[in-house]
């Protein structure tokens, strides 16, 4: 048969239990009460020498000062390597240990142990602020604020003379690269300067002022030759001239006069096309041969174009174009006035002798520039020979530059930053708060003991009660013995209590117990009490054990041991 929870015989046995469970409690009460208080006691009590744990703690500021800030454009690589390394730094075992040596309250601490419950915490600011907070947990706090203090005055010594050192040795180095990157730019400006004092067309303005001066050269020596053709011809046709006057006079025939050829003079558009094509022959050796680009570059396509363009201009143009030079006197015209007659030999001759010697002139002339020309071609010959050397250390000479440039770029900043730094108004290091004794413990909390404690002594007196109720194998009442003897009871006699029993039972109810009971409560508030003190307010505990083990120092003359 299957009973619900709302049945009559479920609820009849819950509460028959619950009514059990009462009369053990109240029966077994005292059981409860006295292990109860007793596990209490020896709780609070043992509390007393738990290790507590003390946090002691300071904190600085590292600021960058305003003039730092102000600066610009700075050089932070040394600022941020102290940074990085500020933990580190601030756990480091040298620190402390020297820091110990120097402080004469803090000789007996073991820095190792102080280590083992050091925390470094960094809270970085993007406003070039930091707050470094160091907290150093143990179980003995004497000694403790005097070592943070001087450990914290150390590390900022120590930080501010990091940086600086970082600073100079960074500036050397720098300077060192300075000195390696002008004496490569020696090396390589030398010989580049040596070659173009020898060869002034292995540079590029240099090339395009020798190509200028070869084409000026050789349309000057076009020209020259020219004319000295054509005075050649004049020669020529004068004497033709005064050999047939002093010629035989023959038959006279009348004779027209032969025309005279008109003088020539070198085309002007010749020299133009001609300085344009040495112009575009220098420009495309220059993109060759000193800026290195291949025959597929569009420049060097684009300048062949011009090449190409210019010499079918250049192929179209006539050399030389009819211009009056030099005159042959005309024929004699008779006059109102007749002149005595000259003789048109003697004149002629005369123009022949200053054409010879013009002729003379202009052939010297040529021969001047034909020399120059060939000294030119020969010099560009050679320049084209060193122009390939005089690129390579000129590209050398680049790089060394280049480099150079940036190593001086970045020694300014070191400077500027090193400056204010050794005037004291770079990084500041500025403290916060100073370390002091804490007040109470970190650990245990109070609360929490309390609770465990509570606890412990609630299980305790449980057991007691529990074990007091299974030992005891006496009958109560006689449903107890008709259920232990599965007979009916036909009757029972209640205990016959006698008057010395009855008076023993009532002192012992209404002294012994409430005794007994008073002094459960007193020596658990006492316990506690003292426990509470021992983490809340360690100072009030500890002037209150002084005094208990003053007045037991007066009593019997003995030191009592101290309380952890």
């Amino acid at each position: 048969m299957t009973y619900g929870p709302h049945d009559e015989y479920s609820t009849a046995d819950l509460r028959q239990t619950l009514a059990s469970i009462a009369e053990v409690a109240v029966a077994r009460r005292w059981w409860f009460v006295l292990a109860f208080s007793a596990a209490a006691t020896v709780a609070f009590t043992a509390t007393l020498w738990l290790p507590r744990k003390y946090a002691i703690s300071t904190s600085f500021e590292r600021r960058r000062d305003v003039v730092l800030a102000n600066t610009g454009r700075g050089w932070p690589e040394a600022l941020e390597t102290v940074r990085a390394t500020m933990s580190d730094d601030l756990a480091s075992p040298r620190l402390w240990a020297e820091a110990a040596a120097a402080v004469p309250e803090a000789e007996s601490i073991d820095a190792g142990r102080i280590l083992s419950g050091l925390d470094v915490s960094v809270k970085q600011g993007q406003s070039g602020r930091d707050v470094v907070t160091l907290t150093v947990t143990t179980t003995d706090p004497r000694g403790v604020p005097a070592l943070l203090r001087r450990v914290r005055q150390d590390y900022i010594a120590d930080a501010t003379r990091r940086t600086t050192a970082v600073l100079t040795e960074a500036r050397q180095f720098y300077e060192e690269q300075v000195l390696r990157c002008q004496a490569m730019l020696r090396r390589a400006r030398e010989p580049a300067d040596e070659l173009a004092r020898r060869y002034p067309g292995v540079t590029r303005e240099g090339a395009r002022q020798l190509a200028t001066e070869l084409a000026r050269l050789r349309h000057e020596a076009d020209e020259v030759r020219v004319f000295a053709s054509d005075v050649s011809d004049r020669i020529a046709l004068i004497e033709s001239r005064i050999e047939a006057m002093r010629a035989p006079a023959a038959a006279p025939l009348p004779q027209t006069p032969e025309p005279t050829p008109p003088p020539m003079m070198q085309n002007p558009r010749v020299a133009i096309l001609s300085a344009d094509l040495a112009k575009a022959e220098a420009d495309l050796r220059d993109a060759i041969g000193v800026r290195g680009m291949t025959e597929q570059h569009p420049t060097v396509v684009a300048v062949r174009e011009r090449v190409a363009q210019i010499r079918a201009s250049l192929e179209s143009e006539p050399a030389a174009i009819p211009a009056p030079m030099y005159a042959v006197a005309p024929e004699p015209v008779a006059a109102a006035n007749p002149i005595p007659p000259r003789d048109p030999a003697a004149d002629l001759s005369h123009q022949a002798d200053e054409l010879r010697r013009e002729r003379d002139r202009s052939r010297r002339r040529l021969a001047e520039l034909e020399e120059r020309i060939a000294a030119l071609t020969a010099e560009q010959a050679a320049t084209d020979e060193q122009r390939a050397t005089y690129a390579a250390l000129s590209a050398q000479a680049d790089a060394a530059r280049s480099e150079l440039k940036s190593w001086q770029d970045q020694l300014e900043p070191i400077d500027r930053v090193l400056t204010i730094q050794q005037g004291r108004r770079g990084v500041l290091l500025r403290p916060l708060d100073e370390p002091a004794r804490p007040r109470r413990p970190i650990s245990p909390r109070p609360n929490t003991l309390f609770v465990a404690c509570l606890m412990l002594s609630l299980a305790v007196g449980a057991a007691a009660a529990l074990l007091a109720e299974f030992a005891d194998h006496s009958l109560r009442n006689p449903a107890q013995l008709a259920g232990l003897l599965s007979v009916p009871v036909l009757g029972s006699v209640d205990e016959i209590v006698s008057e010395p029993l009855r008076r023993r039972r009532l002192r012992r109810r209404l002294i012994v117990m409430p005794m007994l009971l008073g002094l459960a409560v007193t020596s658990v508030a006492t316990s506690g009490g003292l426990a509470w003190l021992s983490l809340t307010e360690p100072q009030v505990f500890e002037r209150i054990r002084m005094r208990g083990a003053a007045v037991t120092q007066v009593d019997d003359g003995a030191t009592p041991a101290g309380i952890g």
